[in-house]
């Protein structure tokens, strides 16, 4: 189904604060924070800050899932992540993963979300490989 609560941690919400974990090796370090700005069935906002060795700056995220039908399971998307947008993306679940397909900045990004571990996960696969965990505090 094309709401996104499945595929977030339980409890996130408008104005709800995270913490920012990155994956280094094995372990998850906390590497920022930030604060969900808008949430409901079909849009999520992010707005963060992360400090880490291999990057310094602002992970700001948008997502809407166009068509607002509930019972899709793809569709027409919109995203945006640190500026850089793709207003004709598509999305994609499968299971308990909800995956976005999306040129960003000229290149190809596969966005996949899923909840987990009391915290959400965040994939970029493409020309920006990174996982990030957003996890409530």
């Amino acid at each position: 189904m094309a709401a996104l609560p499945p595929f977030f941690a339980p409890g996130t919400k408008t104005g709800s604060q995270e913490t920012i974990e990155v994956k280094v090796v094995f372990v998850w370090d906390s590497v920022g924070s930030g604060t969900v700005s808008a949430f409901s069935n079909f849009q999520v906002g992010f707005e963060g800050q992360i400090s880490s060795v291999f990057y310094k700056g602002a992970f700001n995220l948008s997502l809407a899932l166009s068509d607002q039908n509930p019972a899709s399971t793809s569709g027409p998307a919109a995203i945006t992540i640190n500026g850089q947008s793709d207003n004709n993306a598509r999305y994609q679940t499968n299971g308990n993963q909800l995956t976005v397909n999306a040129t960003l900045g000229g290149k190809s990004e596969t966005i996949t979300f899923h909840a987990g571990d009391g915290g959400t996960y965040v994939n970029l696969g493409g020309a920006i490989s990174q996982s990030v965990w957003l996890k409530p505090q």
